[in-house]
């Protein structure tokens, strides 16, 4: 399997491509910029996840790099505690801790993920931040296909929702 497709090559507004998983988004508005810079909300624009509660569902933010080829499968591996103790900054540990419980929470509740896949100036861990150049919305679901609730590790997948039980999935 080629992952090449999955490589963005426009700059879609974060809001927008949340927006369209049917995650609300109205309380971006909700700041100075008001309506017109309501994609530029810095309470939400530079989250790395998103979840909304109603229509249960998780949106993730990850780099094109960061993608790989296992099983035939398309995959991330990720350990978000791990890239919290190692942050940068105090916002960067917030928002991975915030995605991690995601991540539980998907595994938990076995809700569909849906991705946003960013390309570009991801910088160094040791950076403070980093700017997307180009983002797409993948169109197919994701799933947790493992998490170690001891170390926080996790496999999500491309493709379909996982349908068996959390109890498997986490490992205690």
């Amino acid at each position: 399997m080629d992952i090449k497709f999955l490589k963005p090559t426009n700059r879609h507004r974060v809001m927008d491509l949340v927006e369209s998983t049917g995650v609300d988004v109205s309380d971006w508005v909700n700041f100075k910029g008001g309506v017109e810079k309501a994609a530029s909300n810095p309470k939400y624009c530079y989250e790395w996840s998103y979840e909304d509660y109603n229509k249960k569902i998780i949106v993730l933010n990850l780099w094109y790099k960061n993608l790989s080829e296992q099983d035939d499968e398309i995959v991330q591996k990720l350990n978000l505690r791990e890239t919290a103790r190692n942050a940068a900054s105090s916002l960067q540990s917030r928002r991975a801790i915030k995605m991690d419980f995601s991540l539980q929470k998907a595994a938990r509740l076995n809700w569909p993920v849906r991705v946003i896949i960013c390309d570009g100036g991801r910088k160094d861990i040791n950076a403070t931040k980093s700017s997307a150049d180009s983002r797409l919305l993948d169109n197919e679901q994701w799933y947790v296909k493992s998490y170690s609730s001891d170390s926080g590790d996790c496999l999500l997948v491309r493709g379909g929702i996982f349908q068996g039980s959390w109890h498997s999935l986490l490992k205690f």
